[in-house]
């Protein structure tokens, strides 16, 4: 990513960051306290399990999971031998 994009991406994450204190006030005018707390808590876990799906492209697939039997882990690996 160069750093043009990167700097679009950080404005636009503060841009939304700043929204969502009217918003969240907005709603819990709209359908009352809890309820406004319960719709940001479902819609925040939404989006945190699509993003970290998308990252590791599957349910917590690591590369430590995608090695086969009997294959060193890349962790493991890295590790000094004694």
């Amino acid at each position: 990513m160069d750093r043009s994009a990167a700097v679009g991406l950080t404005a636009v994450a503060g841009g939304l960051i700043a929204l969502q204190a009217p918003v969240n006030s907005t709603l819990g005018r709209a359908v009352g306290t809890l309820q406004a707390a319960f719709v940001s808590f479902a819609i925040g876990t939404a989006a945190l399990l699509v993003l970290a799906a998308l990252a590791h492209g599957a349910w917590g697939r690591s590369r430590m999971a995608a090695t086969s039997p009997g294959t060193p882990s890349p962790v493991a690996s890295s590790a000094p031998r004694t």
